[in-house]
C-alpha cells in the first residue's frame, strides 16, 4: 500500500487473511468494488484468482538484502552446519 500511497494513487484496500482460498460470493464483491478499474493484488493471490477476475494484476515482489550477500551466505552455512551437528 505503501507505494500506491507514494504514488499518489486512490485505491479500495480489501484485506484478507494469508493463505485465504476466495469464495464465489467474495470474487463477485471483488468484481462489484472493481468495476471496470483494474485489480492489484499480491502475486501469490494473483495465482489463485486468476480466471475468475479480469483487469487482474500485481505488483511482481524481488528480495534485496541490505547486508553483504556473501557474509550472509557464510551465516547460513555456518548456521546449517550446527544444526547437522
Amino acid at each position: 500500500m505503501q507505494h500506491l500511497n507514494d504514488q499518489g494513487l486512490s485505491y479500495v484496500h480489501l484485506k484478507y487473511l494469508d493463505h485465504h482460498h476466495f469464495s464465489e460470493s467474495e470474487i463477485t464483491t471483488i468484481k462489484q468494488k472493481a468495476g471496470s478499474k483494474r485489480i492489484l493484488t499480491t502475486e501469490k493471490d494473483f495465482m489463485r484468482l486468476q480466471g475468475s477476475l479480469d483487469a487482474l494484476y500485481y505488483l511482481p515482489i524481488t528480495v534485496a538484502f541490505l547486508a553483504e550477500e556473501v557474509s550472509f551466505q557464510e551465516k547460513i552455512k555456518t548456521f546449517i552446519n550446527k544444526k547437522g551437528e
